[in-house]
């Protein structure tokens, strides 16, 4: 059985998504907890990581440029995609 191209492309995009809904959910849990947030904070946060994954997703923003702007302010180096 071979997938067309626009079905490798749908299952690429689910799986993405996936990773990237697992990868704030623990960002949510790692700064609530380092930096011990209350409620409305951690809700404020898992806010703004949600519309800014929603704005990678939909290529308003590229994720290589927030890993560049993190790395000139802390030194911080990230993987690139």
């Amino acid at each position: 059985m071979e997938l067309s191209e626009k079905q490798i492309l749908k299952i690429k995009q689910g799986v993405a998504k996936e990773a990237t809904e697992k990868a704030c959910l623990l960002a949510v849990a790692v700064m609530a907890d380092t930096l011990s947030l209350t409620e409305d904070e951690i809700c404020k946060v898992a806010s703004d990581i949600s519309r800014w994954a929603e704005y990678v997703d939909k290529h308003i923003v590229k994720i290589n440029d927030v890993a560049d702007v993190i790395e000139s302010k802390t030194g911080i180096k990230f993987g690139r995609f």
